[in-house]
């Protein structure tokens, strides 16, 4: 009788042993598996996904924003671009126009208005004038939003018997939007004003 209590309280400490290493296994792997779960979702809200063409495309939201000076470069040299790249081809100035101003506010558009009434445009068209810009340096300040921007570059004015080269100073704010096809980096220019545009010199293009 005594024999069969030890074998009991035995098979009792050891099905009491198993029990605890059974639920601190149990413990273990439920910890395991919220930390992996929490990783996971921490890292999936650090992937943005970016449509190109038809495909999705996972960028790291870490990567986004270390690159963001770099885009806020990029989208003013765009505008830039836009904005004053032109030839003498109707369809062609609406298209380059149309874009710069899906980038900026109506400080632009005003701009824009100002030159069509004085009949810039339609004299690039007519005196077969093309014109392009280049890009001498670009300053941004992304401290506070609406970030500050200034850009210097010179224009190149091409006409059939010369070329006119002025310098170009422009500043003014952006500030993060969502991103499209025609506004790629996701910024939207505000309070954008020429502070100079003066000539530097014209050369012949022919002797």
């Amino acid at each position: 009788m005594l024999q069969s209590l030890n074998n009991m309280d035995k098979v009792f400490r050891q099905s009491r042993i198993l029990t605890i290493v059974c639920v601190i296994g149990m413990v273990v792997v439920s910890l395991t598996s919220v930390s992996y779960v929490y990783s996971a979702q921490r890292q999936q809200s650090q992937i943005v996904y970016a449509l190109i063409g038809e495909n999705a495309v996972s960028l790291s939201a870490i990567n986004v924003l270390e690159n963001r000076p770099v885009e806020a470069n990029n989208h003013v040299e765009l505008f830039h671009r836009r904005l004053f790249g032109l030839d003498p081809d109707r369809e062609v100035i609406d298209r380059n126009l149309n874009a710069a101003l899906s980038m900026a506010d109506n400080s632009v558009q005003t701009l824009v208005d100002a030159y069509d009434e004085d009949g810039y445009y339609r004299g690039l068209i007519s005196s077969n004038m093309s014109q392009s810009i280049t890009a001498d340096s670009i300053y941004v300040d992304m401290a506070t939003e609406p970030y500050y921007f200034r850009y210097t570059g010179e224009l190149t004015i091409t006409r059939p018997s010369s070329i006119a080269t002025r310098s170009l100073i422009s500043e003014g704010y952006f500030r993060n939007v969502q991103r499209s096809q025609l506004n790629p980096h996701g910024f939207l220019i505000e309070g954008y004003r020429v502070l100079a545009n003066e000539d530097l010199r014209v050369e012949k293009r022919y002797n």
